[in-house]
């Protein structure tokens, strides 16, 4: 079953990581470039849920096509609710007069899967919805993501969820030009 959960707190941006009100530090050149302006944050996981890795699993030992059609679909689902969310926390902050970054996860940029424990544990997510994290730092369920959206006092001009990624100009909508 899809669920998601996001806490906010207030920030600091510093040119070694980006600090939060609870003492919780993100090192990361590209999360500090990407959170520049920001002295808010929302925190955001999200998952599918232990019956989607199941059904994977599952089919993978019956019908291999069904499997892989069934990862596509439950990879475009958790974009959805992660679009859904973003949405939401759009709409709060435009309530007290702010503007969002696009959402940044680790593994973009710098921001190295060894911060998937503090995301996890500033959202609450192994509490609220039931994200676990394995020693390599991949989430579990598979079908899980974690990120982080910046709060501004003024807009950032992007016209798709690239544009002010510091990672853009080597990516281009997850192609990599390389």
């Amino acid at each position: 079953m899809p669920k998601f959960t996001f806490k906010e707190y207030e920030i600091k941006v510093k040119a070694d990581g980006v600090h939060f009100s609870n003492g919780t530090v993100l090192k990361s050149s590209s999360l500090v470039k990407h959170m520049e302006g920001c002295e808010k944050c929302a925190v955001i996981a999200a998952t599918l849920g232990h019956e989607t890795d199941s059904e994977i699993r599952r089919l993978q030992y019956t019908d291999m096509t069904q499997a892989v059609l069934k990862d596509e679909k439950a990879s475009t689902l958790i974009e959805e609710i992660m679009d859904g969310a973003e949405k939401d926390i759009a709409e709060r902050a435009k309530a007290d007069g702010l503007f969002i970054t696009a959402r940044y996860s680790p593994g973009y940029g710098d921001f190295s899967l060894e911060n998937q424990g503090a995301l996890l544990s500033l959202s609450n997510a192994t509490a609220e919805i039931g994200i676990n994290l394995t020693e390599d730092n991949l989430l579990i369920p598979l079908k899980s993501v974690t990120a982080i959206i910046g709060y501004r006092n003024s807009p950032v001009n992007f016209q798709d969820k690239c544009c002010g990624c510091p990672s853009a100009e080597k990516c281009k909508g997850g192609k990599s030009e390389e």
